[in-house]
C-alpha cells in the first residue's frame, strides 16, 4: 500500500499528490478507528465472560460447600447414634448389674434409717 501511494505521489501533480495523502490518511483513520471499536468489544466481552466465570466459580464453591457440610452433618448424627446406642447398651448392662444388688441395698438402707447393725451378705 504504501509504496502504491508512494508511486501515485511521484506521477502526479502536487495537488493531487495532497488529495492522495489526505484521502489515505482517512483510510488509515477509518481502519484505526475500527481497529479501536473491535477491541473494545473484544474487551467487553472478555469483562463479561470474566464476570460469568467468576459467578460460575462462587456458585460452584457454594454448593460444594454445602455438600460438605451435609457429609459433615451426616457422619457427625451417625457418629452420636452410635455413642447412644453403645450408651443404651451400657446402661441396660448397668440396669442388670444393679438389679442384682437391689434386695441387698434395700436391706442395707433400712438397717441404716433404723439404726439396726446388720451385716450385709455380700
Amino acid at each position: 500500500m504504501k509504496k502504491d501511494v508512494e508511486s501515485k505521489i511521484e506521477k502526479e501533480d502536487p495537488q493531487l499528490s495532497l488529495e492522495t495523502i489526505k484521502k489515505v490518511e482517512i483510510q488509515v483513520a477509518e481502519r484505526i478507528a475500527a481497529a479501536n471499536e473491535q477491541a473494545e468489544k473484544c474487551a467487553e466481552a472478555a469483562l463479561k465472560n470474566l464476570a460469568k466465570l467468576k459467578d460460575e466459580i462462587i456458585s460452584n464453591a457454594r454448593k460444594e460447600r454445602d455438600q460438605l457440610y451435609e457429609k459433615g452433618m451426616k457422619e457427625a448424627r451417625e457418629s452420636v447414634e452410635k455413642r447412644i446406642k453403645s450408651a443404651e447398651k451400657e446402661a441396660e448392662s448397668l440396669k442388670k448389674t444393679g438389679a442384682a444388688y437391689i434386695d441387698e441395698a434395700e436391706d442395707y438402707v433400712l438397717a441404716f434409717i433404723l439404726g439396726e447393725e446388720k451385716i450385709v451378705k455380700s
